[in-house]
Parts: C-alpha cells; structure tokens; sequence
C-alpha cells in the first residue's frame, strides 16, 4: 500500500491531474499484474474504485505496461532436430526458438547453442 500526501498545500483541488512516481524492485519470479485500488477517507470519502491500467504490449510482452507484471526472460519454445542420422550422409540441424521476450535488435541478435560436436 502506497500513501501519497501533498506535500505543498494543504488541498487537493478538484479537476486538478496530480501524478505520483515511484519505483521498486521487481521480484525475481512469473507474476501477473494485480488489481490496482484508489480511495480516500479522509475530510471527504470517496468510494474504492478500480484503477485503468494500459493494458499495451511492451518490449514484445503482452500486457507488459501494466504495474507489476513481470516475467522472466526465457526461451519458451527450445527444439532442435536433425535430417538424418545415418554416416556420410548431409544432416541439417533445425533449432526453433521462441522467446518471452523481444530480443532487441534482433536481426542481429547473438544466441549461443553449445553441445554441437560432430
């Protein structure tokens, strides 16, 4: 819970847009964005009410605008096959990969795959 007070006068005035920043760590964890809440009870009491959140694609991951969405940068998708497994024969190996998030850069994005001795 965040509690925002002005600091500069003693009111808020009404129709007036008054934005508040701050930042956190992400955890190191999957998580979805939560429902996010805003009232006040003080002098008047104005009703709990949903706040509207972006809902937009953000670095390639859906809903990734919303406060406190976070996922962990992986490779959902990682399949490798072959053509053929029998001697003297041209094999050709076929790596498919699908990440969680959007590689910037990526025509000239570096992926390493190790393991590969022939």
């Amino acid at each position: 819970t965040a509690k925002a007070e002005n600091e500069t006068a003693n009111m808020v005035e009404s129709f007036s847009e008054y934005v508040v920043s701050f930042y956190v760590t992400n955890p190191a964890w999957h998580q979805n964005s939560s429902s996010v809440i805003v009232w006040t009870d003080d002098y008047f009491r104005i009703a709990e009410a949903s706040m509207n959140k972006p809902g937009t694609v953000f670095s390639g991951v859906e809903f990734g605008s919303d406060p406190l969405k976070v996922v962990i940068p992986e490779f959902s998708t990682r399949a490798i096959g072959q053509s053929s497994p029998f001697s003297d024969q041209l094999n050709r190996i076929t790596v498919t990969l699908v990440s969680t998030v959007q590689l910037v850069g990526a025509n000239q994005a570096e992926v390493t795959v190790t393991g590969l001795n022939a």
